[in-house]
C-alpha cells in the first residue's frame, strides 16, 4: 500500500475532506492531493516536522507508513 492510499483510507474511514487533513498536516490542499494521489512523494521534512509538532489535531507519518490520527473535540474543520 502506497502513502497516498492509505492517507486516502484513513482520510475516508474517519469521514475527513481533503482541505481537513490539509490543514491537520499543515500543508495547502494542493499539495496534499498530490501525496494522496501519488504524484509525489513529501519530503523529510513534512514527516519530521509531524513527528515534533504538537496540536489538537495529531497526525504522525512514519516512513514505514504508519498513520495515526487523534481529533480532540475541540479542533475545528478547516
Amino acid at each position: 500500500m502506497t502513502l497516498g492510499n492509505a492517507l486516502k483510507l484513513y482520510r475516508l474511514k474517519n469521514n475527513l475532506l481533503q482541505k481537513q487533513m490539509a490543514y491537520l498536516l499543515g500543508i495547502s490542499k494542493e499539495y496534499y492531493c498530490k501525496i494522496e494521489n501519488d504524484k509525489i512523494i513529501p519530503g523529510r521534512k513534512l514527516i519530521q516536522k509531524q513527528d515534533s509538532q504538537s496540536f489538537d489535531g495529531a497526525i504522525n507519518i512514519t516512513p514505514s507508513l504508519n498513520i495515526s490520527l487523534t481529533l480532540s473535540p475541540s479542533t475545528e474543520s478547516a
